[in-house]
């Protein structure tokens, strides 16, 4: 085990170092949201190696009158955690809805782009009978330099189908987006909910940036998960990360085990 640092602070309603605060509802909201235990990464981008892990979260009221949530900290990497300063916080909160029981859930951090024309842009590009949700996805640290939006879904054929329907239009709409100060393209990420050896796991999919639209949309996310399957080898895995190479394949690079550890490096091409 790591350095564990006891009794950390990683949001509250108190005025923080960027001169923001959160509200108790989004205290709230955010510790219901955070996984126990869970890890953390650095600058949010959840396709590099764990910078520690968090457990044991409380709601605690300081004795400045805020409340915060704590919890208990394992430092997996030293040398980026003391390049990130502390455990960074992610939470999702408003969410635009198009058509029922949707399909994907498309995360955009309102921070970096305009979020009420993206999510009508995108119902716009919603064929007939098709739904997905537009959903802030709050970042409570210093805005990232690099655009990240998250395409989630659960694993199977609903999602296959919307993949192939809207798939191509839509990942070019979004990789066609720029930041208010970024003129650099955004990067995909595929966060795919699916089962392995019975547990829920998160396989995360980066779209390389020479990768088409189509290319991405074309991912066969089964297979995929397949090739995780023999490369977790019976061990308690919470995620797997894969580069979408041009031309649709995949690279799977490592998988996060439940303890923050790693597993894996380049294990090859589908």
């Amino acid at each position: 085990m790591g350095k564990v640092i006891n009794g950390q602070v990683i949001a509250s309603t108190a005025v923080d170092s960027h001169g923001e605060a959160l509200s108790e509802e989004a205290i709230r909201t955010f510790f219901a949201q955070l996984k126990d235990p869970s890890v953390s990464f650095r600058n949010h981008d959840t396709s590099q190696v764990p910078v520690c892990r968090g457990f044991n979260k409380r709601l605690e009221w300081r004795p400045d009158g805020s409340l915060a949530i704590v919890i208990d900290l394992e430092v997996l990497d030293e040398a980026a955690f003391a390049t990130a300063g502390g455990f960074s916080i992610a939470f999702t909160s408003r969410t635009v809805r198009f058509g029922t029981n949707p399909a994907l859930r498309i995360l955009i951090n309102p921070r970096q782009l305009d979020f009420d024309p993206i999510a009508q842009d995108v119902g716009r590009l919603l064929p007939e009978g098709t739904s997905v949700d537009v959903t802030e996805r709050i970042e409570k640290a210093a805005v990232p330099s690099e655009v990240i939006i998250i395409v989630s879904f659960v694993a199977g054929a609903i999602a296959t189908g919307f993949m192939n329907k809207v798939g191509s239009d839509l990942f070019d709409y979004l990789k066609k987006r720029r930041a208010r100060e970024n003129p650099a393209p955004p990067t995909i990420h595929l966060h795919v909910t699916c089962e392995i050896q019975r547990r829920p796991v998160i396989l995360l999919l980066v779209a390389d940036p020479r990768a088409t639209p189509a290319e991405i949309a074309s991912v066969d996310v089964e297979q995929v998960i397949g090739r995780v399957e023999l490369l977790a080898s019976g061990g308690d895995i919470q995620r797997a990360v894969g580069i979408i190479r041009p031309g649709g394949s995949v690279e799977l690079r490592f998988v996060v085990l439940a303890d923050g550890t790693t597993k894996g490096r380049g294990d090859g091409v589908a």
